[in-house]
């Protein structure tokens, strides 16, 4: 390694963490000003609209070449794409993580995860119509079924927090370190490098935090949790390279929540 890139990989390495500080600095800011608000509504929406806009701000305020961290809307038809090929399978995996697995609670997520990585790439590498149509229907199906049921909150993590942060880990702090370090691994067509893990690292300690109690002035971290949401990170990683933007990781990542809400909601008497 040159002294020229040792040099780059710490000002991406500086710029990861900065933004990340900086994002989490000021959703607790927020939370502190407008929790009021948000536990009124029952829904962090001042949280993540923070979480949202901070990275956006970033971005414009260090080079504004938005396009360079996936946020794009050229080939947006190949993102949605990928979207509807991947709901079905991804769906089958990540709501193992929503049941209750006794003392196996922390390694099924870790290996849904993985599993799930592996089959982003073998789905993507054929374009088989029939899985694709499965799959839109499927999407649809759960997207209006629980629209109907509970719009409100279906539409808070499709929108919000699926986007704030994926555009936050997967755009803005892995493509930044990207930059600095390379794509020089290739797994199922796309190039990847240390960006996917340091950002799926840093997705893993935001859920240690435990940022809800940590912003209540509460420090219970959730060490559980890092090794858990590292492995559910990586699926959507590859697909931010696979896809070369953020929208189809954007989407998966809220779509398990979603569903879950929505049959949740339903169930209700």
């Amino acid at each position: 390694m040159t002294l020229r890139q040792g040099v780059g990989r710490l000002r991406a390495t500086k710029d990861a963490v900065q933004v990340f500080v900086w994002t989490l600095a000021v959703v607790g800011v927020v939370h502190w000003l407008f929790g009021g608000f948000d536990r009124a509504i029952g829904w962090p929406i001042a949280d993540y609209l923070a979480f949202l806009t901070v990275p956006l701000v970033w971005v414009n305020w260090t080079d504004g070449k938005f396009a360079v961290y996936g946020l794009r809307w050229t080939g947006i038809r190949e993102q949605l794409e990928a979207t509807l090929r991947c709901a079905l399978p991804f769906s089958a995996f990540a709501l193992l993580s929503f049941v209750s697995w006794g003392r196996l609670f922390v390694f099924v997520p870790m290996a849904a995860g993985i599993a799930t990585l592996f089959l982003f790439g073998h789905t993507l590498r054929k374009r088989p119509l029939r899985d694709m149509i499965v799959a839109s229907c499927m999407l649809l199906a759960f997207s209006i079924h629980g629209l109907s049921a509970a719009a409100v909150g279906v539409a808070f993590y499709l929108l919000l927090l699926g986007p704030a942060e994926e555009i936050l880990f997967r755009g803005v702090i892995q493509s930044r370190l990207n930059l600095g370090f390379g794509r020089p691994f290739v797994f199922f067509g796309a190039r990847w490098g240390w960006g996917a893990i340091i950002a799926s690292l840093l997705f893993g300690l935001m859920h240690v935090l435990n940022l809800p109690a940590l912003f209540e002035g509460h420090w219970l971290p959730n060490w559980w949790a890092g090794p858990q949401t590292f492995c559910l990170a990586l699926p959507f990683a590859y697909l931010r390279e696979r896809t070369d933007g953020v929208i189809a990781p954007a989407l998966l990542h809220a779509y398990p929540q979603a569903i879950v809400f929505a049959i949740r909601t339903m169930a209700r008497p």
